[in-house]
């Protein structure tokens, strides 16, 4: 594997195991158990921008709540080891935002991406900061195959006034 990826000139390799504690036998060891990106925006560039179809808007959380759980189980339906999100763990684990977990950011804004008629991705941020600029908080972002993913990352590097991207548990 690693072998592979040096040769393909990957800049790094990682290994999800569904059964952790047999990989020890094969030489992988855990390198890290949080991932997190910080982009300054001045970087903020797909590779290959994307032709972006269809459009994105903003939602609120009650109608998030209809349209995102659609959406998360195709996304994730060929990913081992994604928990279901039940209705309940939708409403009151991911689209309640009380102020007293924002830690300084604002709301938190949803957008969904809605390709040849149907809602293909979505994507939860935050923005805090001031009058020298706004760091951005991806807290989820997720789309049914990688164009998907690619126009919202898209989006989100086009937010006014942003001068840094953060994103957890990438």
């Amino acid at each position: 594997h690693l072998d592979r990826e040096r040769a393909a000139g990957s800049a790094m390799a990682a290994l999800w195991a569904s059964e952790a504690t047999i990989y020890g036998r094969f030489g992988y060891g855990i390198a890290s158990d949080d991932w997190r990106l910080t982009l300054p925006r001045r970087h903020a560039v797909l590779a290959d921008p994307p032709d972006v179809t269809g459009r994105m808007r903003l939602v609120e959380p009650t109608e998030a709540a209809e349209l995102l759980p659609p959406i998360f189980a195709r996304a994730t339906a060929d990913r081992p080891g994604t928990f279901e999100r039940t209705d309940h763990w939708w409403r009151q684990r991911i689209l309640q935002d009380p102020e007293r977990h924002r830690s300084g950011y604002t709301p938190r804004r949803i957008v969904v991406h809605r390709r040849d008629g149907e809602d293909v991705g979505y994507a939860f941020w935050r923005t805090k900061g001031g009058p020298e600029g706004l760091e951005l908080l991806a807290t989820e972002l997720l789309g049914v195959d990688p164009a998907a993913e690619q126009a919202l990352w898209q989006f989100l590097f086009g937010v006014d006034l942003v001068t840094e991207i953060k994103a957890p548990r990438r």
